[in-house]
């Protein structure tokens, strides 16, 4: 995950759901964690660039859905700032992650 800040609250959401995945499955929560890796490797090598969020009039905030797991990282994508501002399953407290906008 080199290159990518993480919001405080993103950070305990990756290791919360990673947990999570973990106890329903041995090496799951270890899968999830390569899973996001990977999205965020392929963003910064502009290969997945992710959607516009619908929640966000600043064209640099994207959304990336995580494909296998029903999650999807809220991104900051700008050139000087990169971060990941939440770690969010993708049916639940849409929007929640607004404030963490810089």
């Amino acid at each position: 995950m080199r290159g990518w800040r993480y919001h405080r609250e993103a950070e305990r959401e990756l290791i919360e759901t990673a947990q999570w995945y973990e106890e329903r499955r041995a090496g799951l929560g270890g899968e999830f964690i390569e899973a996001v890796t990977t999205a965020l490797e392929l963003v910064r090598e502009d290969r997945l660039p992710g959607f516009k969020a619908r929640e966000s009039k600043r064209d640099h905030v994207r959304k990336v859905l995580m494909g296998r797991f029903p999650y999807l990282l809220v991104l900051d994508v700008r050139e000087e700032h990169r971060a990941v501002l939440a770690v969010a399953h993708d049916r639940r407290r849409p929007g929640y992650w607004k404030a963490r906008r810089a």
